[in-house]
């Protein structure tokens, strides 16, 4: 009795019309999965040091080297991305699609080219005070993002006022775009995952202010 065949495995494929060909590299593209990308610079966690370049550790999407048709119609879906510094690679990225996994070091050291493609985002964190001095700014360029996460090592209350901050921030850097809208924020504390976001921030300031401040405790 001979084994049975694959069901993943598809022979007669390469004999389909071109046209069908096509439309099954597409539809397959537009029913992949969501991925969270992290990409890291060379020297992470040292941003004094000059950048080289960006690096990943996901695996480059399959569908790019299948075979030469599955590339081309691949490539009106990924772009290569993240390829800046003094010895650049690039990532294959599909920015509506994909979350970008960066640290705060690392997200003051992408181009404006990139920052422009931003969607989807979380921001890794191990300072909220260089959190807010060096990276509010590093969002002029994100009019097309959607979602922001920040992954805190530290307490939610060092993030005084942040939200309410840069969503004025946002309004106010892309108030001429017709209907814009403010990303979605959330602030993760890393280990319990109490979030902060749009609709508690104000309460938990609340409490700070009134019932943590006064005894210097927290979170």
């Amino acid at each position: 009795m001979s084994a049975p065949v694959p069901l993943n495995t598809f022979h007669p494929f390469s004999r389909l019309p071109k046209e069908i060909r096509i439309q099954i590299w597409r539809a397959h593209l537009t029913s992949m999965e969501p991925r969270t990308l992290t990409i890291r610079s060379d020297y992470p966690n040292n941003f004094t040091r000059p950048l080289q370049y960006f690096r990943s550790s996901n695996p480059v999407p399959s569908v790019l080297h299948i075979c030469r048709e599955s590339r081309l119609e691949a490539l009106s879906f990924y772009v290569a991305a993240f390829t800046n510094g003094s010895s650049p690679r690039f990532t294959w990225t599909n920015f509506h699609f994909d979350t970008i996994n960066l640290t705060e070091w690392d997200l003051c050291k992408l181009s404006q080219l990139d920052k422009t493609r931003m969607r989807q985002m979380i921001v890794e964190s191990i300072s909220a005070d260089y959190f807010h001095g060096e990276c509010r700014g590093e969002f002029k360029d994100m009019a097309d993002l959607a979602r922001l996460k920040i992954i805190s090592t530290e307490s939610l209350y060092a993030w005084e006022y942040l939200i309410g901050s840069m969503r004025k921030n946002f309004i106010r850097d892309f108030a001429n775009i017709p209907g814009y809208v403010c990303p979605e924020i959330r602030i993760v504390q890393k280990g319990t995952q109490w979030e902060m976001n749009v609709h508690n921030y104000e309460a938990i300031m609340r409490v700070w202010n009134e019932q943590v401040r006064p005894t210097r405790g927290g979170i």
